[in-house]
């Protein structure tokens, strides 16, 4: 067993009311005590854990989060605080950067109009942009990410250069899917061309200046005119569904102890196991043997005749249950087989659009 990422939902409880969440937060509101927490991560590095994402919910929620960064800091674990930034006074962001925080992630999806109205609550913008500035003048190690939906493209066009005069680190941009609480948004969603034209959209920006932020997207789509090649290989999890119980390099555990080897299981599939139940090795273990997830390794039906199924492995199962309620369908995402037709890739695949890097993780691309 090697074990490298745990995103850790270390609650579910949320100050926010986001159309669009992936999690539905609020739905539930177990946590985790911080004594099993400490076990968790000590059973963890034992593994070869070196990335801790503390998530939720919104995490700055839990009053215990510094003891959490410190402990994982203790042993030598790169944490990464993922926040909405609303409840982060100064104060708290210096308590928490002294018991050992470098690294926070935050989102923000628009200008302040629109990210008020689908995070809401109003002002949650600007609380939100103060941390951005608090963490930069901190020296932190700052990403900021936005989920895109046809309707606010042109927001995060104005964000994009508003971040790079900012200096922040990391601009990554998420494309929406409609997993969790945005099942509403299905309408809302880009489709491949679209998500192929605001990509290239965004790299005329990047590509025109020296650009100090770098921007990450995700892939979402092989095109017919890309070599398929580029692809092959990818590590991390955008290996995708195919295969998925040969690697349990990441796990994301919710908060009331569930353990998913995905988000997109994390609402409507089964858990692989539960940390308050048995130890990550017991899960590990377990996981290996789960039939649902193995048949997830197997070519949808609709597939198997298809020359370019080598390449997208049949897609990403979870589209397929929340868009077609069936696991093994096609995934509905696939156009190829019209005349500018795209396989979709596993939605983790990411794209650095200052150095058209490809890699199957945000960290894979912003490796060089």
């Amino acid at each position: 067993m090697r074990l490298e990422e745990i995103d850790l939902y270390v609650t579910n409880n949320c100050n926010l009311n986001c159309k669009f969440c992936s999690v539905k937060a609020g739905s539930y509101h177990d946590e985790i005590s911080l004594d099993r927490i400490k076990e968790l991560i000590d059973e963890a590095v034992k593994y070869g854990l070196s990335d801790l994402h503390m998530t939720g919910g919104e995490p700055t929620l839990r009053q215990d989060l510094e003891e959490i960064i410190e402990y994982a800091v203790s042993k030598k674990l790169n944490v990464r605080l993922i926040t909405n930034g609303t409840l982060l006074t100064k104060r708290r962001l210096d308590r928490l950067c002294d018991h050992g925080l470098k690294s926070i992630m935050i989102s923000l999806d628009g200008m302040e109009e629109y990210h008020d109205k689908v995070r809401g609550v109003k002002g949650s913008f600007q609380k939100a942009f103060k941390t951005i500035i608090y963490a930069i003048e901190k020296g932190m190690f700052v990403r900021v990410n936005s989920v895109a939906w046809k309707d606010n493209c042109d927001e995060i066009i104005k964000l994009l250069d508003l971040f790079n005069q900012m200096k922040v680190n990391v601009y990554s941009i998420f494309l929406g899917s409609p997993l969790g609480y945005a099942i509403e948004q299905k309408d809302n969603t880009i489709d491949s061309q679209g998500w192929r034209s605001f990509c290239e959209k965004v790299k005329d920006i990047v590509h025109k200046k020296e650009f100090f932020t770098k921007v990450v997207m995700e892939k979402g789509y092989l095109y017919s005119d890309e070599d398929p090649k580029t692809i092959l290989g990818l590590g991390g999890r955008g290996r995708g569904c195919y295969q998925i119980t040969n690697f349990t390099d990441f796990l994301l555990i919710r908060s009331n102890g569930d353990v998913y080897p995905c988000v997109f299981f994390s609402n409507e599939a089964e858990p692989i196991g539960n940390i308050h139940k048995e130890s990550l090795k017991e899960i590990h273990d377990h996981f290996q043997k789960n039939s649902l997830y193995k048949k997830f390794g197997e070519y949808p039906e609709k597939c198997v005749s298809c020359e370019k199924v080598k390449y997208c492995h049949g897609g990403c199962r979870g589209y397929a249950k929340l868009c077609n309620g069936d696991w093994f369908d096609k995934d509905p995402r696939c156009t190829n087989s019209t005349k500018d037709g795209a396989i979709p890739l596993c939605p983790i695949v990411k794209l650095n659009i200052n150095s058209d890097m490809i890699g199957g993780s945000s960290e894979q691309v912003l490796e060089k």
